[in-house]
């Protein structure tokens, strides 16, 4: 599915690659003037955080607009399969799923008899709709349903048996979110929350030695100085360079735990673009909590 359909369907009227160039131009943007607070590190994380949200924002809503289609679709099969039967053409099926405003689908059905309307055929009419949604439950239930009329099949028994298919479908899916909530708490827990706030204490520690370091220093007029300044200048850099390092660990670490969490939990890698933005956050709070509390207690 390409960038620009998700853009379309999240109703952004906008050139994919113009949406694209104003998002990292926004990102880049922020970054630098988050530059004025001193810190790179932070820079860099506050401008791949806003480009993600810009990024994943039309894919979030578009997920969010499938969904909910997705859920209505089997009740819509069902009142079009109760139609025919009862002697109603497709066409008046189809105009009486509209009249019952499924959220989403209604509005999408009706796209379809307006082509219907337009003279376009029931097939090239199904396969727009198809087309134009990014949603494969929805794409096998119109290649079943196109091939059925093809062939001339009773559509009515057609549509309940793909009706108690997508309603299965559905069922295994969120069996599926119940049975991996442990695992997913604890891949957040474990690699979101206490990896960061770990390596965030351990940066607070060697804070404070180095404070007590440079302490020597300036206390040792005249004595046989128990710590050199050039020592101390090394251990800072050393210091900002572990920042540097564990910083971009806690960000690599939470890419890819986001990954993990997006494939246990929905079955599909793409959607980590709408958790790494929180995750993210979630995981450099902690490292600046953990390195705060820490330094603020042995001090």
């Amino acid at each position: 599915m390409r960038y620009g359909e998700y853009l379309k369907w999240a109703g952004v009227r906008i050139p994919p690659r113009l949406y694209i160039i104003l998002s990292v131009l926004v990102a880049v943007a922020a970054g630098g003037a988050s530059l004025l607070l001193g810190d790179p590190i932070l820079s860099a994380f506050l401008g791949f955080v806003i480009l993600d949200l810009l990024l994943g924002f039309p894919y979030y809503i578009a997920m969010k607009r499938v969904d909910t289609l997705e859920r209505n679709l089997p009740d819509a099969l069902r009142q079009i399969a109760t139609t025919l039967r009862s002697g109603g053409t497709f066409e008046l099926a189809l105009n009486e799923v509209v009249q019952a405003e499924y959220p989403v689908l209604s509005d999408e059905i009706a796209k379809v008899l307006r082509e219907m309307e337009e003279g376009s055929s029931f097939v090239d009419a199904m396969q727009s709709f198809s087309d134009r949604v990014p949603s494969r439950i929805l794409k096998r239930t119109v290649t079943i349903l196109v091939d059925a009329s093809r062939a001339g099949g009773g559509l009515a028994d057609v549509l309940d048996e793909i009706a108690d298919d997508v309603r299965e479908i559905y069922r295994i899916l969120r069996e599926r979110k119940a049975r991996t909530t442990m695992q997913g708490l604890f891949m957040v827990a474990a690699g979101i929350i206490l990896a960061p706030m770990i390596l965030g204490a351990v940066m607070g520690i060697l804070a404070y030695l180095i404070q007590i370091s440079s302490s020597l220093v300036n206390l040792a007029h005249g004595m046989s100085q128990a710590v050199s300044p050039e020592a101390v200048t090394r251990a800072k850099s050393v210091f900002s360079f572990l920042n540097t390092l564990f910083a971009l660990y806690v960000f690599v670490e939470a890419v890819f735990t986001t990954l993990a969490y997006a494939y246990i939990r929905e079955g599909n890698l793409s959607k980590a673009i709408i958790y790494l933005p929180v995750f993210l956050l979630v995981a450099y709070v902690s490292f600046g909590l953990g390195r705060g509390v820490v330094g603020a207690l042995v001090r």
